[in-house]
């Protein structure tokens, strides 16, 4: 005689089942970290066919589907990098995650939070470094993460129909669109899914909004520290030239097309990898969004972004946007940049990279009536600037300005200007024991730990909550993540930063300037 059983945990069973338009998938029963809450966890599911092969460099194709129960419990492979954040990635990486609260009423489905990561287009993954689902799930919320291609694998462009670029968007397209069609199998509203990002996620964004396909997935946008329209965020032309240096390296003579596509395809992911990281410099890459031919097979963009955007009639996403106090602060760590002597030379001879596209190929040869233009600006952030303290402030916010606000200013302009809907804007400029710097303020992405359970601080969350009572430290961390959370998670449920009062009695949209 056999007995079957399952394992219950607070009168929830140990693991689920959901059936998908893919298969059937199994998650387990986990809790979260502050109120002991019970969610499933399904991670390591795949959307898409493993982009390797023939697939490499080409955009993603649909999942083929399984029958048998797929034991979703690991995160799936990360993304081919090569940083010292991660050590093993591989290129079959095309997985998300789903958290979804174990308790939830089955009359009526769930808010999803759906997270593009942020990373320099380079680096990163969907799992919980950054992005764990506790505070979410504990807010009613269902949490979705993915992995995309980064880097050379995922924004290659030889300028052909079939090589044209830009795998990584559609990569998080297929993504969107998976979540779409099975979300309410896990309880999920998907006429309520807010597309949530941070830097290069959130530059994202704008060419999802503006993609015919990607605004069908999603109602809704949390825009941080990043927009479409940034320098950084797009490229035009092609990587051929690049391509035909990597295979110079390993072969004699130059290439036609199809030998340089057999070449790529069959090359080491480590040789690729190598390649990859010798073209990036510092924080610049040239694997990022590329405006595509429209000759290509599945463009996802034929022109620059703020143009189309310009040409818009009107958008109906409700938007959250957001930056913090000194977005570049994240950028001087362990560097000499706030030095007094070094402060003294960046003045002295003063020239910046302006926020236009193409200033290092032109402008930056110094015309004439460009010294003139620099001398305004030194005298408008340094003019009043007495001391060295006031110098490194006005420096890191003029660093701030040309690398992100600015763009989101005009980014949020032209939204402002079209959209139904309505539109908010925050400022964080919180300083804790979670987001240390070497100048008290907050900086680039610092929301997340606020926002997400981050994985290295497991172990200070509990004693946040344990010790909010009697150690100030721990009651300010507490209140600031409360609010924090309040205000974004009331976003994505309503639409709205604020609800029956809370946390603050009043938050307006923001108005177009007359």
């Amino acid at each position: 005689m056999c007995i079957g059983f399952l394992v219950i945990v607070n009168g929830q069973d140990q693991y689920k089942v959901v059936t998908t338009k893919s298969g059937p998938v199994k998650g387990q029963l986990e809790k979260t970290v502050w109120l002991e809450k019970p969610f499933y966890s399904f991670k390591g599911i795949p959307y898409a066919k493993p982009p390797v092969g023939e697939l490499r460099f080409k955009p993603p194709e649909p999942v083929e589907a399984w029958s048998s129960p797929l034991d979703a419990f690991e995160y799936g492979n990360r993304c081919a990098q090569k940083f010292l954040i991660f050590s093993a990635t591989s290129e079959n990486c095309l997985f998300l995650n789903i958290f979804v609260p174990a308790l939830i009423n089955e009359k009526e489905n769930l808010p999803v939070i759906f997270i593009i990561h942020g990373g320099l287009f380079a680096v990163g993954s969907g799992e919980d470094r950054f992005y764990g689902p506790d505070f979410a799930n504990e807010h009613d919320i269902i949490l979705v993460t993915v992995n995309y291609r980064l880097g050379i694998f995922g924004f290659l462009s030889l300028g052909t129909p079939e090589y044209s670029g830009n795998m990584a968007l559609k990569d998080q397209q297929m993504a969107m669109k998976w979540i779409h069609e099975n979300i309410e199998a896990f309880g999920g509203d998907k006429k309520r899914i807010t597309m949530f990002g941070v830097s290069s996620g959130a530059q994202s964004h704008g060419f999802h909004l503006l993609n015919a396909e990607s605004s069908k997935y999603f109602n809704q946008q949390i825009t941080i520290s990043g927009t479409s329209n940034n320098i950084k965020s797009f490229k035009t032309g092609d990587h051929r030239c690049l391509m035909e240096i990597f295979y110079a390296k390993h072969n004699s003579g130059k290439p036609n097309t199809k030998n340089l596509i057999d070449f790529l395809q069959k090359a080491e992911v480590e040789d690729i990898l190598n390649f990859n990281k010798q073209a990036i410099n510092g924080f610049i890459s040239p694997w990022t969004p590329i405006v595509e031919k429209k000759n290509a097979k599945k463009p996802f963009f034929t022109e620059d972004p703020m143009k189309t955007f310009q040409k818009t009639k009107s958008i109906s996403k409700a938007t959250l946007f957001g930056s913090a106090q000194y977005e570049h602060l994240y950028f001087i760590r362990g560097s000499n940049y706030s030095k007094p002597q070094v402060i003294d030379a960046f003045l002295k001879d003063f020239h910046i990279g302006l926020p236009i596209f193409g200033y290092y190929t032109t402008i930056w040869k110094k015309p004439n009536y460009l010294e003139g233009v620099l001398h305004e600006i030194k005298e408008y952030y340094f003019g009043k600037a007495t001391n060295d303290h006031e110098r490194v402030i006005q420096r890191l916010i003029l660093d701030s300005d040309i690398t992100y606000s600015y763009f989101q200013e005009k980014w949020m302009e032209q939204h402002v200007a079209i959209s139904k809907k309505d539109t908010f804007y925050t400022r964080f400029s919180v300083s804790t024991k979670i987001n240390p710097h070497e100048i008290k303020a907050a900086a680039h992405a610092d929301e997340l730990c606020y926002l997400f359970r981050c994985n290295k601080l497991i172990d200070y969350y509990k004693q946040i909550k344990a010790n909010n009572k009697h150690d100030p430290d721990s009651s300010e961390i507490l209140q600031v993540m409360n609010n924090m959370q309040s205000l974004y998670y009331n976003f994505v449920k309503y639409g709205t930063p604020i609800h029956d009062g809370k946390p603050i009695r009043e938050f307006k949209p923001v108005q177009q300037s007359s």
